[in-house]
């Protein structure tokens, strides 16, 4: 952390003003604490999570860092049951401007969620497919197309479910969700040769 104000820093303009007021001078802080918040998310310490997450939100509000923290605020929130929290910080979050590709992904992503716990699946779905459109990551990219695919089965749509975990299958590195995609494509199998899909899950 480094608080020192810098000497002689020009304050002529707004933004030069801005910055020399800054509480923190060191870029990488207001990153460790969304990592800090993460980190301690992924251990079901939603209060640290969230401790974090004000850190970031009260003192440095005009980061990068900012979006993810109000999504990731909705996330532990949604974590803990508190579904109106959760909503209010995603609608917060959905009014910033100049989201990455990766942080609207992640949003579109937290809206499914939400509206999977308030069992509004074709919400779910709509913004899940948005979430595919935008994630950058091909990991998590095919995460999204299962739960996608899922979503699918879950509502009926079976040949679009079957698309999808064929697609899946295909596209992934990891052994057990291809396993895993091709017994699901399965389940959702309506059309076509059974003794083909045989053969391919018996290979």
């Amino acid at each position: 952390s480094i608080t020192a104000k810098p000497r002689n820093a020009k304050q002529n303009t707004p933004a030069q003003r801005a910055f020399y007021n800054q509480r923190e001078f060191c870029k990488y802080v207001d990153d460790a604490y969304l990592y800090i918040a993460k980190a301690n998310a992924f251990q079901h310490e939603y209060g640290k999570a969230q401790q974090a997450i004000d850190q970031i939100l009260l003192n440095y509000p005009n980061t990068e860092t900012k979006a993810d923290a109000q999504i990731w605020q909705g996330i532990i929130a949604g974590a803990e049951g508190d579904l109106i929290q959760y909503g209010s910080a995603l609608g917060t979050a959905s009014q910033l401007k100049g989201l990455s590709k990766k942080q609207a992904a992640l949003l579109r992503a937290a809206w499914a969620d939400y509206h999977i716990k308030k069992n509004d699946y074709s919400k779910a779905i709509e913004n899940l497919e948005q979430a595919v459109f935008f994630e950058t990551s091909k990991v998590d990219r095919n995460r999204y197309r299962y739960i996608l695919g899922q979503l699918y089965l879950q509502t009926n749509k079976k040949q679009q479910a079957a698309a999808t975990f064929h697609k899946v299958a295909r596209s992934t590195s990891s052994y057990e969700m291809a396993f895993n995609a091709q017994l699901d494509e399965a389940r959702s199998y309506t059309t076509g040769s059974t003794s083909d899909l045989k053969n391919i899950l018996l290979k």
